[in-house]
């Protein structure tokens, strides 16, 4: 013998209405996670130009990191002169 659970008129509504609202509040959650929440998308120029700086940046580090390595950072004290 299981529990039946017996809703009144009144119990129906109430949970008529709160899932409407559920169903509001999903599409408004799906319309602004498709939207997005950010600013106005940058054009493919834009975008290119942010990853070609991005690249360069990158590109400047690992050469200064190999200059460090090498030692190639600073001048020899094996002459007097700058040899590069």
């Amino acid at each position: 013998m299981g529990i039946f659970w017996h809703y009144s008129c009144k119990d129906m509504m109430a949970m008529k209405k709160n899932s409407g609202w559920l169903a509001v509040a999903l599409v408004a959650v799906l319309a602004v996670y498709l939207a997005g929440c950010s600013s106005p998308g940058m054009t493919k120029a834009e975008v290119k130009r942010k990853h070609e700086r991005a690249t360069q940046n990158n590109m400047w580090q690992i050469q200064d990191d190999l200059d460090e390595i090498f030692l190639l950072d600073r001048p020899s004290r094996l002459s007097e002169h700058i040899i590069r």
